[in-house]
């Protein structure tokens, strides 16, 4: 059983995770460096190991390559029209509420519109799987405009819920993660396995970083959870 210190370090890292990536240190280098105790543990130049905020960041760390993981071999199902499909897409979904369930312990009333948001993302880069397995580029295109929308009302969403988030930062980083996805895509259908799986690592390379970077903005606003 988790202890509460851990739970609370894991639901903030989930929350973080919902925003899907920031450019690379923007957020923790724009903070100041008058964090003491605890709070110092998320900076670069002194990553103390015994303390809540590492935990968090570790947690955060774990959070964003989970999300990888489960929506690479979702979405390369979708392409194959593969019977794993149905498990993939329930594993994904369930883990999606587990991450609403988590923003809502850190932002009350906020689970089901999130849900929502989340949950429609993920139906964009399917519909932009199953149209790119058809070759249809109006339909590639559509997908591709929809996510664009996503990334304004996430970054929007969490921009609002956190004073330390910028959210053209926000908006920059999720761009940057759905291109990433897409390219997954992409270079899977073109049978280029080798290039997906690698741009599969780099996406959670990106996932890992912006973990590193969202971890002080979520410390410096809820400091009394760590």
């Amino acid at each position: 059983m988790e202890s509460n210190g851990n739970k609370t370090a894991l639901v903030a890292g989930v929350v973080a995770l919902v925003v899907g990536g920031v450019g690379g240190y923007a957020i923790s280098e724009s903070m100041t460096d008058d964090n003491s105790g605890d709070n110092a543990s998320v900076s670069e130049d002194n990553p103390m190991t015994d303390t809540k905020a590492a935990a968090f960041r570790t947690a955060m760390n774990n959070a964003f390559t989970d999300h990888i993981a489960y929506a690479s071999p979702a979405l390369r199902a979708a392409f194959d029209g593969s019977p794993s499909l149905d498990g993939n897409v329930a594993a994904l979904d369930a883990n999606s509420v587990e991450i609403a369930e988590a923003v809502d312990s850190a932002y009350p009333g906020t689970k089901e519109d999130f849900l929502k948001l989340w949950r429609d993302h993920i139906g964009f880069f399917v519909d932009y799987t199953t149209a790119a397995k058809a070759g249809d580029e109006a339909g590639m295109k559509e997908a591709k405009d929809k996510l664009t929308g996503y990334t304004s009302d996430a970054s929007k969403f969490f921009a609002d819920a956190n004073p330390n988030l910028d959210q053209a930062t926000l908006k920059e980083g999720l761009t940057t993660h759905f291109n990433q996805v897409i390219a997954v895509v992409d270079a899977y259908g073109a049978d280029d396995f080798e290039k997906s799986y690698s741009l599969q690592r780099e996406a959670s390379d990106h996932m890992e970083m912006t973990a590193d970077a969202l971890s002080a903005a979520i410390v410096k606003q809820q400091p009394e959870k760590f």
